[in-house]
């Protein structure tokens, strides 16, 4: 699961068109620092190509803390109607083939949370 999260992180950021709320999410939930928060890299968001500039760094520096919580926060219902095109980057979490008993279990919770998550949006 964490190779696909590598391998999408340029889909995903595609997908947040405008910092609000996927930055303030990442804070809130202390993924990102109140320092690194401070910087307002949102305020460098003017365009929609640096708006994912800034969100592909951002999830640079979260793959060291990858796991299902992030995800959770990452796919949650308020990012799914604010970026439509998360969805999509979503489901092909779910195609994936994970091998470990742990992943296992990972992927287990996480279709869970998906499918509550495309049922409510």
């Amino acid at each position: 699961m964490f190779k696909h999260f590598h391998e999408n992180k340029v889909e995903i950021a595609s997908a947040i068109t405008k910092p609000f709320p996927f930055l303030m999410s990442l804070q809130d939930r202390g993924f990102i620092s109140e320092q690194k928060f401070q910087t307002r890299p949102q305020k460098k968001c003017k365009t929609l190509d640096a708006a994912g500039k800034v969100v592909y760094d951002i999830l640079s520096d979260l793959q060291k803390k990858f796991s299902l919580p992030l995800l959770q926060v990452i796919f949650s219902t308020t990012h799914l109607k604010a970026y439509p095109d998360l969805k999509e980057t979503m489901r092909s979490f779910l195609d994936g083939n994970y091998s470990s008993h742990l992943l296992q279990r990972i992927q287990d919770k996480f279709h869970l949370f998906v499918h509550s998550s495309l049922v409510n949006s």
